[in-house]
């Protein structure tokens, strides 16, 4: 990547850029001109149904240049038809999303538990209730054992909310039990009231992508849409790839032409603007390009496709291969080449400082989704207790009228 800017004259000249600063120690050197130049497709080189080779491969293959600097992918078509010097940058080829937002649920007050949990909550009700019923009345015949089964469930329900009394339980060995009941609920309790304060604490994320499957997962269930730049090696790699992700991928570009990135797109702003959107590039691009809007609004895992050399592209019988191996060995060595992508990817972020200041803010105003939330967790709230107040004014009616049945019976006696 070169930083260049346009002469009076209509010519071009660098300020910036690695491959900048390798052709300047290249040409004190080396006895040769060079001259900068704008690939109007940004297609390094392209091989056609005829075996012509397009782009500056093709000026390479005739002649008209000796050496290309530019940041080209060393595919095994290319490595066939120019020869590559040592490589100066081993890149990494990646997936850029969007930074993870403020994750907004449904149904707050259902958050704070995993749907598992929920599951083993209903079975600490249902299980401990047939438990009691055994160790209270263990010769109890079906119908009434059934009965007390569901009594039972639902005074472990209110015991569970808060209401209620554990006098009721008066033998031992139940006592005993509801203890370590009563244990389990404490944790439950408190863990819930605990996870459902921290998340009105501090707002939950998003869980964003971390690796290449995931990626393909999301791709598949069409969480997240793929785009990359037309008429460069990733978009050769997944479109002729018949297996793996890269075919996944590649079926979802051809299935979605209008993702497709033009060389003058910026992938930046579609993520920005399309959250759901996962580009792949190179990370210098990213780490170069990205530093204008703001590195913290975007999201690069640590797994990755793999890597590839960037070297120097020369046509074949150039006599200056092995000389210019040796001074780029060097260059890697000193870590000149590291150095110089930091240096321009902040003086890049100094440029565009109001961009990328400061990292996004948790705290935001009140909206109407957050007075949804509470609405909702108040209303949920208020439901439960009015079922636990019906249900108790029917058990009380129900034992009730148990007694003035038992009473006239025995006034009938």
């Amino acid at each position: 990547m070169i930083d260049m800017r346009i002469n009076e004259n209509g010519s071009l000249y660098g300020i910036g850029g690695v491959e900048f600063h390798l052709l300047q120690i290249l040409s004190s050197y080396f006895p040769f001109r060079y001259e900068l130049m704008k690939s109007s497709d940004w297609i390094y080189g392209k091989l056609n149904d005829e075996g012509e080779w397009s782009g500056m491969m093709g000026m390479l293959r005739s002649g008209e240049v000796d050496m290309v600097v530019a940041r080209m992918a060393q595919t095994w078509d290319r490595t066939l038809a120019v020869d590559f010097s040592f490589p100066y940058l081993m890149d990494s080829v990646v997936f850029v999303t969007a930074a993870p937002e403020i994750r907004r649920a449904d149904f707050p007050f259902i958050e704070p538990f995993p749907v598992m949990v929920w599951c083993f909550l209903l079975l600490s009700l249902a299980i401990p209730s047939m438990v009691i019923c055994l160790l209270s009345h263990p010769e109890s015949h079906k119908g009434i054992w059934i009965s007390r089964w569901i009594t039972e469930s639902y005074k472990l329900l209110v015991l569970l909310l808060g209401q209620g009394s554990h006098a009721t339980y008066q033998k031992t060995r139940v006592r005993a039990f509801m203890y370590l009941w009563v244990l389990s609920k404490l944790v439950l309790v408190f863990s819930y009231c605990s996870i459902l304060l921290s998340f009105l604490m501090v707002p939950r994320m998003e869980t964003p992508l971390r690796t290449v499957q995931e990626l393909q997962e999301a791709v598949l269930s069409g969480k997240y849409q793929f785009t990359t730049f037309q008429g460069t090696s990733f978009m050769i790699l997944v479109n002729e790839t018949n297996t793996g992700v890269f075919k996944v991928l590649g079926d979802h570009i051809r299935s979605h032409p209008n993702n497709v990135l033009s060389p003058k797109d910026s992938p930046f702003v579609r993520i920005l603007a399309q959250h759901r959107l996962s580009a792949l590039m190179s990370r210098a691009y990213f780490n170069y390009e990205a530093s204008e809007f703001g590195w913290d609004r975007f999201h690069v895992p640590e797994d990755n496709f793999g890597h590839y050399p960037c070297g120097i592209s020369m046509k074949k019988g150039l006599g200056m291969v092995e000389r210019i191996n040796r001074l780029i060995h060097r260059i890697t060595e000193a870590g000149i080449v590291e150095k110089q992508m930091e240096y321009d990817a902040f003086r890049k972020q100094i440029k565009h400082s109001k961009a990328a200041s400061a990292p996004p803010s948790t705290q935001r105003s009140l909206s109407f989704t957050d007075i949804q939330a509470a609405v909702q967790l108040l209303g949920a709230g208020l439901l439960a207790g009015t079922c636990c107040l019906i249900g108790e004014i029917c058990i009380h009616r129900r034992q009730t009228s148990r007694k003035e049945r038992k009473m006239q019976r025995r006034k009938t006696f």
